[in-house]
C-alpha cells in the first residue's frame, strides 16, 4: 500500500487546463449548428446575436482552458494542504508487466 502525501501543482494545472481546453472545443461545432438551425426559423438569431455566439464559441476552448488551468491548480493545493492533516489517499498499485499474478505487484509513483 502506497500513501499519495501530496499532488505537483503546476503539472496537475497544466493537464486540467489542456483537458477543459479541449472539452471547449465540443461548443464550437454545437453552437455553430444552434446557429444554422436558427437561420430557418422566422424568429432565429438577430446578426448581432449569431455573431456574438461565433466570438463565444471560437473563445470557449482559450476560456475553458485558462478556468481548468486556475482549478487544477487550486484543486492541487488543496489536496496538499489536506493531505497533511487527513494523511492522504491510500493506492494499491500493480505492475502492468505482472496482471494476472497478484502477488508480484509493485509500487510506480
Amino acid at each position: 500500500m502506497y500513501l499519495l502525501r501530496s499532488v505537483d501543482v503546476w503539472s496537475c494545472a497544466r493537464v486540467t487546463g489542456v483537458l477543459y481546453g479541449f472539452m471547449g472545443l465540443l461548443l464550437i461545432p454545437m453552437v455553430l449548428i444552434s446557429i444554422v438551425a436558427s437561420a430557418a426559423s422566422p424568429q432565429g438569431y438577430s446578426t448581432l446575436g449569431a455573431t456574438a455566439l461565433i466570438l463565444l464559441s471560437l473563445f470557449a476552448p482559450v476560456i475553458y482552458g485558462l478556468l481548468g488551468f486556475i482549478i487544477g491548480a487550486l484543486s492541487a493545493w488543496l489536496y496538499n494542504v489536506t493531505a497533511k492533516y487527513a494523511g492522504g489517499i491510500r493506492l494499491e498499485l500493480q505492475d502492468a508487466n505482472s496482471i494476472g499474478s497478484p502477488t508480484k505487484g509493485i509500487g510506480l509513483i
